[in-house]
């Protein structure tokens, strides 16, 4: 799995940046794949009424959720964890089921975390 470390990420302005040019290159010998954004939507909800911290243990605990489902899938994955409570991932050379099953992995991962 590659991982996005901060000396790739730091030539640029965001994180983001760095995500999009690292897969812009990484397309560019690679003819397929797929990209998708997850969006934690209530995590300004979470940081205003559980404070920062909770927060951001959130985030950890979906990028560790992330990681371990993740890496047995396929070495080739690359994500970020980016601002605003968004992780960008790129699956290269996966079918859409397969995507599809990471997915729903994932989403088992999320319901399962609590914040209390």
């Amino acid at each position: 799995m590659h991982l996005l470390n901060r000396a790739t990420i730091r030539h640029f302005a965001s994180k983001e940046d760095g995500f999009l040019h690292f897969v812009k290159e990484y397309v560019g010998y690679r003819h397929s794949g797929f990209l998708s954004v997850v969006n934690v939507r209530k995590l300004g909800m979470i940081n205003k009424y559980r404070g920062i911290e909770v927060g951001d243990m959130v985030m950890q605990r979906m990028e560790e959720g992330l990681k371990s489902i993740l890496v047995p899938w396929d070495e080739d994955i690359v994500f970020v964890r980016a601002a605003g409570g968004e992780f960008y991932i790129y699956y290269p050379e996966m079918t859409l089921a397969q995507v599809e099953i990471v997915q729903e992995l994932f989403k088992r991962h999320l319901e399962s975390l609590s914040v209390l």
